[in-house]
């Protein structure tokens, strides 16, 4: 998670600090829940699990799967937090400087027809088929959001907005987002449009900053 920068409105700098630091403490807690990219995040332990074998999680991953089961249902599977087999699949093709066969992707996609896990208990999952699974699309919301929740319960800020790589939420103020242009290759082009938060939330994404490849 890129922790762009945060704005709070607090009596003193030393809150401020204090503020920043709690922030950057709870980010790096749910990476090490939700990366994929730490080999030691929870995420990760689960995904090196053999077939049948069980891992109790946390309350955060516990939600999150749980979460991303009821997307996939009302997306039609348009997300599917299997979707990482394919990135992987499409990343081991690049590396040969080739496409995934058809075959390749008939048999990832075959694989996504069943649900990764079961839950045996109320915190124990158990690992049904070998694909991995990757929860980005609703992770980086998801730490947005407990962040912003932790430092306005325990700071209660006259104002904060909070910019995590692409997403932003304010409270107490109002704020102008702007969006960049996605064709445009200054970096003090004018934005593509600018948008009014009054306490709420917006999520960008594009493919300027992802060189090589496509990304939405």
């Amino acid at each position: 998670m890129l922790f762009r920068s945060i704005r709070i409105d607090l009596a003193t700098i030393e809150q401020a600090h204090a503020a920043e630091q709690t922030a950057l403490l709870e980010i790096e807690r749910l990476n090490q829940v939700f990366s994929t990219y730490s080999p030691e995040s929870e995420l990760s332990q689960l995904n090196r699990l053999e077939i049948g074998q069980s891992q109790v999680v946390s309350a955060d991953l516990h939600r999150l799967l749980t979460e991303s089961i009821d997307w996939q249902h009302k997306t039609r599977s348009a997300f599917h937090p299997g979707a990482e087999s394919l990135c992987e699949l499409w990343k081991a093709a690049a590396k040969r400087n080739e496409l995934p066969t058809d075959a390749e992707l008939a048999r990832v996609v075959s694989s996504l027809a069943s649900p990764a896990w079961e839950w045996e208990s109320n915190l124990s999952v158990r690992k049904s088929t070998a694909y991995r699974v990757g929860l980005n699309a609703i992770a980086e919301g998801y730490i947005l959001d407990r962040v912003f929740e932790l430092l306005s319960t325990r700071f209660r800020p006259q104002s904060l907005l909070i910019n995590l790589g692409g997403e932003v939420r304010c409270g107490g103020k109002s704020a102008q987002v702007a969006i960049r242009n996605p064709r445009a290759t200054a970096t003090n082009a004018k934005p593509l449009l600018e948008l009014a938060l009054d306490g709420e939330a917006v999520a960008t994404s594009g493919g300027y900053h992802q060189i090589g490849r496509a990304h939405v």
